[in-house]
């Protein structure tokens, strides 16, 4: 197998938390401190990670789905997670992104790591899609994630590279 790559081109960076589209806070931010420390019931949680698997399911380029024929396990997964320096800056405010580049001399203050709910997610996509029969060690036997800064927010994207 030659390493497979697919993108994501301006990833939602907020995802809806119930089906009530006139409820109050119906978005939170994807992080994986959001997602699964608490701050969304399991309720809230079951209609995020749903809706992501949806996503990640209908938007890759290529089509997530008529990659498996070409897949060889045991795979390795990378992601590269292209975002502004100031992405903890993004704000949802009356369903309108806010957005706003940063200054020269501004420094980041969020962590890379809070993103590894992109690497869950996509490979529990694989799974559910049935691209790969698991996505236990037999078959995934890493992933890893490196931020890769972008000027402006329609730039940013998400690259995962499935290698052999």
């Amino acid at each position: 197998m030659e390493n497979l790559i697919i993108t994501y081109h301006q990833f939602p960076t907020h995802v809806p938390i119930t089906k009530n589209k006139r409820a109050e806070n119906t978005y939170q931010k994807i992080n994986g401190q959001n997602i699964y420390s608490g701050v969304m019931n399991r309720f809230q949680r079951d209609i995020a990670v749903s809706w992501l698997h949806s996503y990640l399911l209908e938007n890759g380029d290529p089509d997530l789905r008529k990659i498996s024929q070409f897949i060889s396990f045991p795979i390795n997964l990378e992601l590269e997670f292209h975002a502004p320096l100031n992405y903890s800056s993004i704000r949802r405010i009356k369903g309108n992104i806010v957005w706003y580049p940063a200054d020269n001399d501004y420094q980041p203050n969020w962590d890379i790591d809070n993103q590894w709910i992109w690497n869950k997610l996509f490979c529990d996509t694989l799974q559910y899609a049935q691209i790969i029969p698991n996505d236990n060690i037999s078959f995934i036997r890493s992933f890893k994630i490196g931020f890769f800064p972008v000027v402006e927010m329609n730039d940013r994207k998400l690259i995962f590279k499935l290698i052999n």
